[in-house]
């Protein structure tokens, strides 16, 4: 899995205690982003380019 977030965004820390919590934690590869800049890899996944985005082993993509 995959989860853009920006270090500014405080809701990233809810979906990493999410994570902790459903054991997931560790198969999670954090990627740091600047979403008001309209990172490539961010909109190639949430045209919204909205963070936290978690986008999940099975391809289905969660945000907001």
């Amino acid at each position: 899995m995959k989860l853009f977030y920006s270090p500014l965004a405080n809701h990233v820390h809810r979906v990493q205690v999410m994570s902790i919590e459903a054991g997931v934690y560790d198969r999670i590869e954090r990627i740091p982003t600047r979403p008001f800049e309209r990172d490539a890899a961010l909109v190639a996944v949430n045209p919204l380019s909205k963070v936290p985005t978690l986008v999940r082993d099975d391809g289905v993509v969660l945000y907001g």
